[in-house]
């Protein structure tokens, strides 16, 4: 069974060999994330070449995510590196302390006296140490310890049920971002944005970045880890803003309390997939991996969870940036997601209800998706170049596998975040039979579709068709024993191939032209009658000479212009004729392919039947 859910593996120095990142991606690494709060961008800019170079060895084409610091809160440094806080200690942080001890501070976010008042909670490395303010002077923050740990340097703030005004991006992650898109990553996470415009910003940013660079378009992904950003309206807006979110549940735990997280992963997950956007799920998934060759049962729920909510991804950090055993982690999570897979539910015939879709090409994917489903396809192949096709398919849950084959390798990335789809490389034709058949021998080659089933191959019998447009050349539902070809389109009508399309443009230009031919002959026809009229009428009249002179220098006389109309008239019929007989043709062979499908259906059965009876009496 293939997996449906990504692993995406954080790089440090236990993954950037060689040796290790191969075997990684081996092992069912999708994507690899660089965490630009450490390390230089020389360092991030190795590993990046690093990735391309194996995933290119491998035949797999990895997505690499850059995760910006964001206004992460710190602490200073300590004279004697760390210190330990007891319960009742007074501690003061102070932003003028240039190194701290067992007293107090400095402060990196200098505007941090200004955003807190007495009686707030603030949370140290991780929630691990607590402190209540007591006061504020100045620049010192006056707290007691209300629990005790050790704090060592530039460990992170935060502040109980958020509310702390440190911008999403600062210069150090404005001058990354450039960084990163010129190096040419394929995802770009915002940690700490605050709502939709947070997100709006960012985009406006990479966007100007990606042309300046002249690389293409780059994915954001917002990191929901903000008390602000889980509020309704905040949440729906980052959403809208994101091409994809990540649930970053260690900062927002600290935010809004742990026994909140669960809830919110679920409706975060929830919300991101009816905008058919992808989600992420990252903190602490396989944590006691960093030192144990086994995760603990907890933490296998804890996977097994997130994948029946419907995430996209799972992400591992330390695990496998610092950890002993990398590639057992990645071994241990992909089986744990293909497991739960299995039990996952298939709503389909609920999923569309009281639904309306505007556009024809997602209301054909999903409509060859409902089909794959019922029909029991082993596969469901997507030729796309945008994406848009695998990507609305992917948002329902189904059993079926989706490949979706570009010919694009930043569609190939871009694709490696969505859950149950697994992007190939294909250049394919856009001659629909001929690309049909390039599909299956590329499946067939992966091994997904094998010879030997119940008709001898996989063979087009059956074949819903519409127009080959420009944004998804060509897209297809492949079925064992039986093709179902759907092409995605912007403005089309279902039944029409690429040559009835281009039969039915020329007959429309030419049956435009004959309408206006017939509209002009008519027009002149009048004039004539008109003319002979005042002929008859005062033939030495001004008028009639005026008339006179411009239905001569037309060269028309009352006779020739009704002949004019009458051919007119004919070719006008003759068009309209061979349009009728087109749309006929269409719909004949629509009739047939699907009567084709059903006998197809019915010969699988009996075969099914007859070898039943065979073995029995064998």
């Amino acid at each position: 069974m293939l997996r449906a859910t990504k692993i995406i593996a954080t790089l440090g120095p236990a993954s950037e060999k060689p040796e290790v990142l191969r075997e990684m991606i081996r092992a069912g690494v999708d994507v690899v994330r660089m965490n630009f709060s450490h390390g230089t961008v020389a360092d991030h800019k190795a590993r990046h070449d690093l990735v391309r170079s194996i995933s290119a060895e491998v035949g797999k084409e990895v997505g690499i995510m850059a995760d910006l610091q964001g206004p992460k809160i710190r602490v200073g440094k300590f004279a004697d590196t760390k210190i330990l806080l007891k319960e009742g200690d007074k501690f003061t942080l102070d932003v003028d302390c240039e190194l701290g001890n067992q007293d107090c501070v400095g402060l990196d976010y200098k505007e941090l006296p200004n955003d807190v008042r007495q009686g707030d909670r603030l949370l140290l490395n991780d929630g691990l140490v607590v402190l209540r303010v007591e006061g504020v002077q100045g620049g010192k923050i006056l707290t007691l310890v209300e629990q005790g740990g050790p704090l060592s340097n530039n460990k992170g703030i935060n502040r109980a049920g958020g509310g702390l005004t440190a911008p999403a991006l600062t210069e150090k992650d404005i001058a990354d971002l450039d960084a990163a898109i010129a190096m040419g990553v394929d995802f770009l996470a915002i940690s700490f944005p605050k709502d939709g415009a947070d997100m709006a910003y960012a985009r406006k940013l990479a966007d100007a970045a990606s042309k300046k660079h002249g690389v293409g378009k780059v994915r954001t992904i917002a990191k929901v880890e903000r008390a602000e950003a889980i509020e309704s309206e905040a949440l729906k807006s980052i959403i809208a803003e994101s091409d994809g979110i990540m649930v970053a549940r260690g900062d927002l735990a600290i935010e809004v309390g742990n026994a909140a997280v669960p809830a919110l992963q679920k409706r975060m997950i929830a919300w991101a997939r009816e905008a058919d956007k992808f989600t992420i799920t990252a903190t602490q998934m396989m944590e006691s991996m960093i030192n144990a060759p086994v995760p603990t049962r907890a933490e296998v729920s804890d996977v097994a969870n997130a994948v029946l909510d419907g995430t996209d991804a799972v992400m591992l950090s330390a695990e496998s940036a610092a950890g002993m055993y990398p590639v057992q982690t990645i071994k241990a999570m992909a089986e744990i997601c293909v497991e739960a897979e299995k039990s996952n539910r298939v709503q389909l015939d609920t999923d569309f209800l009281d639904q309306t879709f505007t556009r024809i090409d997602q209301t054909i994917a999903l409509g060859a998706l409902f089909t794959a489903h019922h029909l029991n396809a082993n596969a469901i192949a997507a030729l796309t170049d945008s994406g848009s096709t695998p990507i609305w398919m992917s948002r329902h849950s189904i059993h079926v596998p989706i490949f979706a084959l570009t010919s694009k390798i930043s569609t190939q990335r871009a694709l490696s975040t969505y859950r149950n789809v697994t992007p190939i490389g294909l250049n394919y034709t856009k001659d629909r039979d001929t690309a049909l058949q390039e599909v299956e021998a590329c499946l067939k080659k992966a091994g997904t579709v094998k010879k030997g089933d119940l008709t001898g191959s996989v063979a087009p019998v059956g074949v819903v068709t519409g127009v080959i447009s420009t944004t998804d050349a060509l897209d297809t539902a492949l079925l064992l024993g039986t093709v179902t070809a759907v092409p995605a389109t912007t403005d089309t009508h279902d039944g029409f191939t690429a040559d009835d399309i281009r039969r039915a443009r020329e007959l429309d230009k030419k049956l435009e032209k004959a309408r206006q031919k017939l509209i002009e002959a008519n027009r002149l026809q009048k004039l004539a009658r008109k003319q002979k009229i005042r002929e008859l009428v005062d033939p030495e009249s001004i008028v009639a000479k005026k008339q006179l002179t411009v239905v001569e220098s037309q060269q028309i006389t009352k006779d020739n212009a009704l002949e004019k109309v009458i051919k007119a008239s004919a070719a006008v019929k003759r068009l309209e004729d061979q349009r009728k007989a087109l749309f006929k043709e269409i719909q004949l062979r629509e009739e047939q392919a699907r009567v084709m499908t059903e006998l197809a259906i019915l010969r699988a059965k009996q075969l099914d039947e007859d070898e039943a009876i065979l073995a029995l009496l064998m």
